[in-house]
């Protein structure tokens, strides 16, 4: 938390816990499908991230790092580059942190 009169945070103890959790969640289940593997991560890992998310309005940076996470996350479950994944993050449905 910084001083100042507007309320502030910082994402990075945030995104160090889900990809804490990501990476235990991933590593334990390596050979499962990858539908099953994004299961777990919406089930455990995304709730790390949209804690407080919906009371504290983000800055349009933060969301970008929360964006850049979670896709990061996909082209590990994948194995993809960035915009194939991009296109299974729009079939699937998932939102981003706007």
């Amino acid at each position: 938390m910084k001083f100042s009169r507007k309320l502030d945070f910082s994402v990075k103890q945030v995104k160090m816990k889900f990809f804490r959790a990501c990476n235990a969640l991933l590593s334990n289940c390596s050979h499962a499908a990858e539908l099953f593997n994004c299961h777990l991560v919406w089930s455990y890992c995304l709730p790390i991230v949209m804690y407080a998310c919906d009371v504290i309005e983000l800055m349009t940076a933060k969301s970008k790092m929360l964006n850049a996470a979670w896709n990061k996350v996909y082209t590990k479950i994948f194995s993809l580059d960035f915009t194939s994944v991009t296109v299974i993050m729009v079939f699937a449905g998932t939102l981003a942190f706007d």
